[in-house]
């Protein structure tokens, strides 16, 4: 379902120990360059994206149907995409949700 999408997206933007590290102790990561800095902020931001539009789809569509529909779109496309590509994929999948054509 939707928690283990969100879980991958963590994983696959290798965010998932500085998330883990973050929730434990209260620190965030230091950073030994700032390009590594840089790169860390763009995953960042790349999975919060991901997340809220996969939460807001997820919210607004019907119990059932629809979004069962979704998670089986979500699924394979989070586990085989390059991570570039499946921000935008993601995103226009999401608002391929919310057209009125869809259902």
């Amino acid at each position: 379902g939707l928690h283990g999408l969100l879980k991958f997206t963590l994983k696959k933007e290798g965010l998932q120990q500085a998330a883990k590290r973050a929730a434990l102790t209260g620190t965030v990561a230091v950073y030994p360059s700032r390009l590594q800095m840089t790169k860390a902020c763009q995953a960042v931001e790349r999975a919060l994206s991901g997340v809220s539009a996969l939460c807001l789809t997820h919210a607004v569509l019907a119990e059932g149907r629809e979004r069962d529909a979704m998670c089986r779109a979500l699924k394979p496309m989070c586990e085989h995409m390059r991570v570039d590509d499946k921000h935008v994929a993601l995103t226009l999948l999401c608002r391929g949700f919310f057209t009125h054509g869809y259902s």
